[in-house]
């Protein structure tokens, strides 16, 4: 409700009771939690019975995670040179719950602002408990330590690549170019080359990088294929990942990891409107997200049943789809 008041463990016997309760009260905002072994209207006379049974497996990702590495905009703020960072994630997502973890029923709803949110329905996600629900949030943290660490992506030069982070990178060299070098000119001064050259833990080929880098007034398009050419070439003691931690540092998926292991984590309702950008929280088709327009999500003061239309239509798709 307004003033951030919650209303917490109301349960519905129906449609019609739940849009009575709309209707009267007027929310800001729904949120939804677990599926509990009593009514949640039980859960303050039965506190010590009361516990959850199944939720969502989540996945939450913000735009505001990729400062670091974004050169358009800062915080909250997002654009179309940057929501390719979410569109990126959602296709790593999807690629490693499909093919690693056999999840079919995955939804992902966009959050209104400033990214979205993954939600695995299969019975199989909803049952899991904390403990699984903490290792499967481990698997995706590849790029670790806060945005003030210089190096936040470290591969076993001992070793291959992980089958997880080849897919992942197999999604990444879609649009990295796109994204890092033309929409993000992510080498596009002196200050931004360096910075990239410190993700390098090989000294002589730090100092390659740099002499082949700085010699003339590159292009970010120019020195990115100059790095690749240099790094491939470089004849080290060890196999180095460079150019594959630079594109995981700069594109892997940055989760909430609190979100995915949380069991009563309370998760926005699908075509809520959020309460500062007056955005409807629409739910995306994974399949059609290259085509997603940042400018065209349906707004509080331009909503109508025709800009609604498609996004029904996806979330009908979802549900008739889903093997409950």
């Amino acid at each position: 409700m307004p003033g951030d008041i919650y209303m917490r463990y109301l349960a519905f016997d129906g449609p019609i009771e739940f849009l009575e309760s709309l209707t009267r009260r007027v929310p800001i905002k729904i949120d939804i939690g677990a599926v509990y072994n009593l009514s949640p209207r039980l859960a303050r006379s039965y506190p010590k019975d009361f516990k959850p049974q199944q939720h969502e497996l989540v996945f939450d990702i913000d735009i505001s995670d990729y400062d670091d590495v974004r050169n358009c905009c800062k915080e909250s703020n997002i654009c179309m040179k940057c929501w390719p960072f979410m569109k990126i994630g959602a296709k790593i997502l999807y690629t490693i719950l499909t093919r690693e973890f056999g999840f079919r029923d995955i939804l992902f709803v966009f959050s209104g602002r400033r990214g979205f949110h993954c939600w695995v329905c299969d019975r199989d996600a909803r049952e899991l408990g904390a403990d699984a629900r903490r290792a499967i949030a481990d698997y995706f943290s590849v790029v670790i330590g806060g945005q003030s660490m210089v190096k936040r992506v470290t591969l076993n030069t001992n070793q291959g690549l992980h089958p997880m982070i080849s897919k992942a990178l197999e999604v990444i060299d879609q649009d990295f170019d796109d994204l890092m070098v033309d929409k993000q000119d992510f080498l596009g001064n002196e200050h931004l080359v360096q910075n990239v050259i410190d993700l390098c833990d090989d000294k002589a080929l730090q100092q390659r990088l740099s002499e082949k880098c700085k010699i003339h007034r590159f292009s970010s398009a120019d020195c990115w294929s100059i790095m690749k050419n240099v790094s491939g070439g470089h004849r080290g003691k060890r196999r180095n990942w460079f150019i594959e931690e630079v594109k995981l540092q700069h594109c892997f998926p940055r989760l909430d990891a609190n979100v995915t292991k949380g069991f009563n984590h309370l998760l926005k309702l699908p075509f809520c409107i959020h309460p500062k950008t007056g955005n409807v929280c629409v739910p995306l088709d994974i399949d059609e997200i290259d085509q997603f327009d940042l400018s065209k999500v349906p707004n509080l003061k331009t909503l109508s049943k025709e800009s609604l239309d498609p996004h029904v239509r996806i979330m009908k798709k979802f549900v008739d789809n889903r093997r409950f």
